[in-house]
């Protein structure tokens, strides 16, 4: 996640940065031909011969001025199509962390026999009980657990008989929500 958050901060500051500098260049550009213009009617006030020059070096100002309008044209439509594809992204990151923090329906199917079991066995059972009646793999009672946990369904406190072990209780609340449904 923290890797995602680093890759939107860079593709912004590229898009601010290209933003930034397309703007100035901008700007300079107009400001590059003001000034030649300028020196143009100054250069063309002063000799009527010159004025016959002056004619084909407009078009050429006039030409390159428009290749640079063409490029900072493009360029901004490259930097609107990469906000979209940032956009886009993003979406996609947000999708994915949402559907990596919900359980699947086979864990959530799981909480539901743990919790059930817990209820028929007097509403606590130490780990090993829990993972030899379910059948499970190490992996998948701690998915389970974790995601009864998070839901807040289950309390668990260490088991004084097994230093490793662990005593999980069905809380209250959720024992009454249990037998409602």
């Amino acid at each position: 996640m923290g890797r995602q958050k680093t890759i939107y901060r860079n593709e912004e500051r590229l898009i601010c940065s290209a933003s930034a500098f397309l703007q100035a260049y901008s700007d300079w550009s107009v400001q590059v031909f003001d000034n030649l213009s300028r020196e143009d009617a100054d250069s063309s006030r002063s000799d009527p011969c010159e004025a016959k020059l002056s004619f084909p070096s407009n078009l050429i100002k006039n030409d390159l001025f428009q290749k640079f309008q063409d490029e900072i044209s493009e360029l901004k439509l490259e930097i609107l199509l990469l906000r979209q594809e940032v956009l886009k992204n993003r979406q996609r990151i947000i999708a994915l962390e949402s559907k990596k923090k919900s359980n699947g329906k086979e864990v959530r199917r799981r909480v539901d026999s743990m919790l059930l079991l817990l209820v028929d066995y007097g509403g606590s059972l130490t780990s090993s009980s829990i993972k030899a009646y379910m059948g499970l793999s190490k992996d998948e009672l701690y998915r389970t657990l974790k995601c009864a946990r998070d839901e807040d369904l289950i309390e668990v406190s260490p088991d004084p008989r097994d230093r490793r072990g662990y005593i999980f209780s069905i809380k209250t609340d959720s024992s009454r929500n249990n037998q409602d449904s």
